[in-house]
């Protein structure tokens, strides 16, 4: 245990990264809350401001959203499902600031890793329930050699590739809550909305929470011995 410890601190210590943008699902019975911000920075859109971008009216498994409310800081869903929830959200094509191209953008957010099945186009499908091992699935096939960032309760992060066959496998030491995201770009040129678009973004969370491990709000002290 100490051995494991020692190396989670020192991680905590070397790997970190600054999250861009998302959207992320968290599921307290049947409640869905839907948030759009920045995860590892506790930062969130607000209602009245850049949260009203966020429409949250696309949900899988289809039918299971019952009535929709605008909170302060995140969307809330009634949800009569007792597994895992995803949502789905295009934002319309926009020009790059950095270059010419035209990107579309669909943010994803799953709740959850209850269920082995796959709920959006960009998914992280748990092996077994409750498993720490995933499979990144695209449009129902597994994508080799995609790269998933995990962020634990310290805002401690650590990015790998996904195998041959799609898969990954995180150790989750810490209790609280953990975020996943994968991110992946379809050069495949379209048109929406009659806006021709040249490439697509899908940026995919997971959120799901870990009941034991280690108390990370003591984390620095456990270092510290």
């Amino acid at each position: 245990m100490k051995k494991l410890l020692s190396a989670v601190c020192i991680a905590s210590l070397g790997l970190s990264s600054l999250m861009a943008h998302a959207l992320w699902v968290e599921k307290e019975g049947e409640a869905t809350k839907v948030f759009f911000g920045d995860w590892d920075t506790d930062s969130k859109e607000l209602t009245g401001k850049r949260l009203d971008n966020i429409k949250a009216e696309i949900l899988h498994p289809e039918g299971v959203g019952t009535e929709t409310t605008r909170e302060y800081d995140h969307i809330l869903i009634q949800t009569k499902h007792a597994g895992d929830v995803g949502v789905v959200e295009p934002i319309a094509p926009r020009k790059s600031r950095l270059s010419d191209t035209i990107n579309r953008t669909v943010y994803m957010g799953r709740a959850g890793r209850s269920e082995s099945k796959v709920l959006l186009p960009l998914d992280l499908v748990p092996v077994e329930p409750s498993s720490n091992t995933f499979t990144v699935m695209l449009e129902g096939n597994p994508l080799p050699r995609a790269s998933v960032t995990l962020w634990g309760p310290p805002k401690w992060s650590i990015t790998v590739r996904s195998d041959d066959a799609g898969k990954v496998t995180f150790k989750t030491p810490w209790r609280g809550n953990y975020l996943a995201e994968v991110r992946h770009v379809d050069e495949t040129k379209g048109e929406l909305g009659g806006v021709t678009y040249d490439q697509s973004t899908y940026a995919m969370s997971l959120s799901f929470s870990v009941e034991k491990g280690i108390g990370w709000g003591n984390t620095s002290d456990d270092c510290a011995k």
